[in-house]
């Protein structure tokens, strides 16, 4: 009995060095998920086993000397994950980051580390992104007796290497999978629906836990059970690619409770490489998309850490040059490599070459301007339709959405019409139904067809067919053929007067700040639309307004299903 009450006491006195211990701790050192008042903070993503790349970044960045130790002071460094796969200096680089965390903090700064997709597969077991040399690095782990020759040199080591136990995946899921420093949050993959609601202590409680129990299975249930759970399916935070690829209009709705929860004004992301290897931002600044494809014998890309410091954010790039700001990424419709603006430069400036009948009245072209090509379609028509169908690729414009691709007023072969931008690859909802083609791609389906619905009352375009909803090789939505759009009716098109459409607050936003004088002046519609046509715009665009609540009473799975069906439009 007296033993038991001396291992009690212990017990309670050990408790109380702890807690005192925890409470005489810096603020920043007791909530690690949560760091303020940090004056520098640098941070880069998706190295993929560049290590040499990472190191030169490093030491541009000043986080390390030319012995590659911490000479960042006191300042935060964060790595948005995705550290391993694709390159052969995937161990070194988690050996050189473990080191410099201890030496950060021995010298008052903090490395973090975000964890990433590729860290989640590593340690699930889904090894299909590691190179034969990131698996020569753990040879001399290899078991001395091999249970098989059919893997390669370093298989077993790696796995063991990575297993709940071993030197790198218990670090690995120690990680939190986002931190917020000051008023930034910083993730691999992007805010999705499925954090809603929740703080970051509890996105990186649950978050860990379902990691660390799925990594707990045998490895024939790990995956499946993986991608049953929302946090570490496509939609969680270290997958989902709605913040870096959907449309703003309709993402800003997901993003902006998200964040305005979490008590941010700005979200750094890694995971989706940047349109031009480049850090570039979106949603007006307060999302910055930081892969720039560092593995550049991989990606081709630009090695960059992003720098924030005394309400200041720069970006600065490992072959050196001065810290630059960063700039808002353009908008991209039908082409992932050239942003709207140079599409319509060369569509109004390049040759156009014919590749064949397109159907009555049309023909595929090719459009080529200084070693630059954009495939299209050219369209003959009346003046009346050339116009119409003009103003509907503005409107969309002045709007920002991205819906209508690129289009400009040309002559073909003598004859007048449009040239309209098109993917390199595309299918219209028609092939979709005859080929039942799978529909996909990260941005929902359902949202799309939702800013489908709103531009197409607004504009009274009561001709949308399946031939006129094209998809690109992504499976974002394209919108064509206006030329009977813009009639003087006031009120919505018949196929749109059902409770079909759901207006999100951020397009509501959006449709509220249009009046006569800007679509006057937006893209020059003043040019394309008469008074009475602009006058007939707003007016749809008041009854669109004055039913908030009019998709309520209409699921919005069963639009997505009708499209998915063939419905639309019938």
């Amino acid at each position: 009995m007296e033993t038991s009450r001396r291992t009690e006491s212990s017990h309670a006195g050990l408790l109380c060095l702890i807690l005192a211990a925890l409470l005489s701790m810096p603020r920043a050192e007791a909530e690690a998920d949560r760091w303020s008042n940090v004056e520098r903070v640098i941070a880069f993503g998706d190295v993929h086993g560049a290590y040499d790349d990472l190191t030169q970044l490093l030491q541009t960045a000043g986080v390390v000397d030319a012995k590659l130790h911490w000479a960042a002071g006191k300042a935060h460094v964060v790595s948005t994950g995705d550290l391993i796969d694709r390159g052969p200096g995937s161990r070194q680089v988690l050996d050189l980051l473990m080191r410099l965390q201890t030496e950060a903090q021995s010298a008052g700064g903090m490395l973090h580390v975000t964890i990433g997709n590729h860290e989640a597969l590593n340690l699930l077991g889904d090894l299909r992104y590691v190179t034969p040399a990131e698996f020569a690095a753990y040879q001399a782990e290899d078991p001395a007796v091999l249970p098989d020759t059919t893997h390669p040199p370093g298989f077993f080591g790696k796995r063991a290497a990575f297993a709940r136990d071993g030197q790198y995946g218990r670090w690995l899921l120690g990680l939190p999978v986002a931190i917020i420093i000051n008023d930034t949050l910083f993730m691999h993959g992007g805010p999705s629906a499925v954090l809603a609601g929740l703080s970051i202590e509890e996105i990186n409680q649950r978050y860990r836990t379902a990691l660390s129990n799925v990594v707990s299975m045998p490895d024939a249930g790990r995956l499946d059970a993986a991608h049953a759970n929302p946090l570490l399916s496509d939609d969680g935070p270290n997958w989902y690619r709605g913040a870096a690829l959907c449309n703003e209009a309709s993402e800003t709705d997901v993003l902006k409770p998200l964040m305005d929860g979490l008590g941010v004004k700005r979200v750094v992301i890694g995971h989706t490489v940047a349109r031009n290897m480049r850090v570039a931002s979106r949603f007006d600044g307060t999302v910055v998309k930081l892969d720039t494809g560092m593995n550049r014998a991989v990606y081709k890309g630009h090695p960059a850490a992003l720098v924030l410091e005394h309400g200041d954010m720069r970006v600065m790039y490992a072959e050196g040059g001065p810290p630059a700001a960063v700039p808002r990424e353009p908008l991209f419709v039908a082409s992932s490599s050239l942003d709207d603006a140079a599409i319509v430069s060369i569509l109004t400036n390049g040759t156009v070459t014919v590749s064949g009948p397109r159907g009555a009245g049309a023909l595929d072209v090719v459009v080529e301007q200084d070693g630059r090509r954009v495939p299209a379609v050219f369209t003959q028509g009346p003046a009346d339709a050339i116009r119409k169908n003009l103003a509907a690729y503005r409107l969309d414009r002045a709007l920002r959405l991205g819906l209508v691709p690129a289009t400009v007023k040309r002559d073909v072969n003598g004859q007048s019409g449009i040239v309209q931008a098109r993917p390199e690859k595309w299918v219209t909802q028609a092939d979709v139904e005859q080929k039942s083609l799978r529909q996909g791609g990260w941005c929902p389906l359902s949202t799309q067809f939702q800013l489908m619905y709103a531009f197409d009352a607004l504009i009274g375009n009561a001709a949308r067919t399946h031939e006129r909803i094209l998809y690109d090789n992504d499976w974002m939505l394209l919108l064509t053929g206006h030329e009977q759009a813009f009639g003087r009716g006031k009120t919505l098109p018949g196929h749109l007067r059902a409770p079909v459409l759901q207006l999100g607050p951020e397009m509501r936003r959006r449709l509220s700040m249009l009046n006569k004088a800007a679509l006057a002046q937006a893209q020059a519609l003043g040019d394309l639309l008469n008074d009475r046509e602009l006058s007939a715009v707003l007016a749809r665009r008041d009854l669109l307004l004055a039913n908030p609540e009019v998709a309520r009473s209409l699921h919005a799975v069963d639009v997505a299903r009708d499209h998915a069906h063939g419905d639309v439009g019938r």
